[in-house]
């Protein structure tokens, strides 16, 4: 689980949909950096973004059957199809369904099959429970868990508080952004914390500048009435 900043960054960057500017991205033994993102799909990766990034105009099953554009088999798009309505089953209820009209939690449904259309080998999820109901977000993470016990790899970007997973996975990226922000902070001139009350700080100021605070003012009239 991808628990950091950048965390949408990170995901489109090893999804080849923004270019790398320095490093490397490797996947199951071969360099992606710098690929473009069909060909990154073909290698067995897939994405479903935050914000769904549906085709609203088009129904549910033409979004599923462009998810399998990449397939080199075309013949294999019919059986992911019908893989896909059985782990969504609301998905085939509303096939013809255009997406624009569907509900959140239906809408997200349709980016996670769409990425598994593609038939992934690794399947990056980013804020899957991004404003969904809670019910609705405890339905999708058992989806997600069938779908790891079978075999599938997932790399999830959540907050931990949209996130009822109760584990999670070495976060190489996150602790090299932490790095990064560190040698950031040390270049940056160190600021004195100040730990005075606001009115201690009024009262030093109009010391200074021959003025009375509001609050001696208000105590001497009380003492002169």
């Amino acid at each position: 689980m991808l628990q950091c900043g950048g965390k949408t960054t990170v995901l489109n960057a090893i999804a080849g949909l923004i270019p790398v500017h320095s490093g490397s991205i490797g996947f199951r033994g071969h360099e992606i950096g710098g690929e473009s993102a069909f060909s990154i799909v073909r290698k067995g990766l897939a994405l479903s973004p935050e914000g769904w990034r549906l085709f609203v105009q088009q129904s549910v099953e033409n979004n599923l059957l462009l998810g399998a554009t990449p397939l080199r088999d075309k013949a294999r798009a019919a059986t992911l199809l019908e893989r896909v309505y059985e782990i969504f089953p609301k998905l085939a209820e509303r096939r013809g369904q255009r997406a624009g009209t569907m509900s959140g939690g239906e809408r997200q449904m349709l980016a996670v099959g769409r990425a598994l259309m593609s038939d992934p080998k690794l399947l990056m999820l980013d804020e899957p429970s991004l404003g969904l109901a809670p019910t609705v977000v405890e339905s999708m993470y058992e989806t997600f868990g069938r779908l790891h016990r079978e075999g599938l790899t997932i790399l999830l970007a959540s907050n931990p508080s949209n996130s009822p997973w109760r584990f999670r996975i070495s976060q190489p990226c996150c602790r090299w952004a932490r790095a990064s922000c560190r040698a950031r902070r040390q270049r940056l001139p160190k600021i004195r914390r100040c730990r005075k009350p606001i009115s201690a700080l009024a009262e030093a100021r109009n010391a200074t500048q021959g003025r009375e605070s509001p609050q001696t003012a208000m105590g001497q009239q009380t003492e002169r009435t």
